[in-house]
């Protein structure tokens, strides 16, 4: 009996080392890997390479749900959330069309401390953005 225990003692142990906590928790945006400073580097909308809209902004992410928006007009009062494997962009008050394009809910399909990829919830439009 002492050799069974010690067996299910021994793989409960193995099984809680090996489990890798996941760093963004359902509703947290204070471990989220796109905290930081950003620039798009690809954005494609249904097919079509809207990539140049972007090339004057630097989105700036924070862990309080801030985004600041550099170039052309400087932005401060937007937000981004993330939920249920979703991050929300609000692009608040008036901005351009390429900003309005943002302003919707992406799915974090990969990313690396230096890239990001996001893809719209209907699958037509995608962006990377790159660690400035």
């Amino acid at each position: 009996m002492k050799k069974v225990f010690q067996i299910v003692l021994l793989t409960v142990a193995v099984f809680a080392v090996s489990c890798k906590k996941d760093n963004l928790s359902k509703n947290s945006t204070a471990n989220s890997p796109v905290i930081g400073q950003w620039q798009i580097s690809s954005f494609v909308d249904n097919g079509s390479d809207e990539t140049s809209k972007f090339a004057a902004y630097t989105f700036v992410f924070d862990g309080n749900d801030h985004l600041e928006i550099k170039g052309g007009m400087m932005m401060s009062m937007c937000n981004w959330t993330f939920t249920d494997s979703v991050y929300h962009f609000n692009m608040m008050g008036m901005h351009s069309d390429a900003l309005n394009n943002l302003d919707d809910d992406w799915r974090l399909m990969s990313y690396s401390y230096t890239t990001c990829t996001f893809v719209s919830n209907n699958h037509d439009r995608t962006f990377i953005m790159l660690r400035l």
